[in-house]
């Protein structure tokens, strides 16, 4: 095993500690929610006709954003992760046009153009990702104890 190789087991065998694994999850949940929460900002200030729903976003948002470090467990990170999505996803259905019919998130398959596209920008940002990590050589096998946590689709 040569150096480069010996360096990525050894970073992912730390992630695969469930307390470094609890510390990344944090640190991803804090920066998409940190993300959801700044559009929310920027849409406030520039729609007027919409402030009282998005601020009432913007409040529950930061609410969260405070919470995550008092997590514990990968399954209360997740309840955060769920409910920042259905906090922001209320907020996004005020501000979209009608005329797109975007009432909720749903998927399998998607019943309006918005949620067309986010589902065909989830699927790229996968694809980008995996091909990031391909070019890596971060890709779990099988047989490496992170699979527990980080269940990959088979190719």
């Amino acid at each position: 095993m040569n150096d480069v190789a010996r360096c990525l087991y050894l970073v992912c065998y730390d992630i695969a500690n469930p307390r470094r694994l609890r510390q990344v999850h944090k640190f991803l949940l804090g920066y998409k929610v940190g993300g959801q929460l700044n559009f929310i900002i920027e849409r406030r200030d520039a729609d007027l006709l919409h402030r009282y729903p998005l601020v009432t976003c913007e409040r529950q948002l930061a609410g969260l954003i405070t919470r995550i470090d008092a997590q514990e467990n990968i399954a209360a990170l997740r309840g955060l992760e769920g409910a920042a999505a259905a906090i922001y996803f209320e907020a996004l259905t005020e501000i979209v046009p009608e005329s797109l019919h975007f009432n909720n998130r749903n998927r399998r398959p998607p019943k309006d153009p918005v949620n067309t596209l986010l589902s065909l920008t989830y699927t790229l940002l996968h694809a980008e990702a995996v091909l990031a990590c391909d070019l890596f050589s971060l890709l779990f096998s099988a047989d490496f104890p992170v699979c527990r946590y980080f269940p990959v689709n088979s190719r």
